[in-house]
């Protein structure tokens, strides 16, 4: 009888050793959880972020673009700016001479 005792003693101690052992792995995993929908949102705003960036990038490109392209009209206009006040400097000699 006394040795069943000591045997279901020893039964106890050892299940309560596996309950905390099962508590302490519960409480692990569940940090880890945590700390992954943390992770999970860092990601997402980061992703966010990204994108927005993507997009102001896209939007200089567009932009400069647009001024490559009036910077192009500008200089076909003071060309032919130029051309005219050539013609006009040589109307205005015939008049000189």
């Amino acid at each position: 009888m006394e040795s069943c005792l000591n045997l279901s003693r020893a039964s106890v101690s050892s299940i309560e050793s596996a309950c905390d052992s099962f508590e302490g792995i519960q409480l692990s995993v569940n940090k880890i959880r945590d700390q992954n929908l943390q992770i999970s949102a860092a990601a997402e705003e980061q992703h966010s972020v990204a994108e927005e960036i993507n997009r102001h990038i896209q939007q200089i490109y567009d932009e400069a673009r647009l001024v490559e392209s009036l910077a192009g009209s500008a200089q076909e206009d003071s060309g032919r700016l130029s051309h005219l006040s050539n013609e006009l400097n040589g109307l205005v000699g015939r008049f000189k001479s």
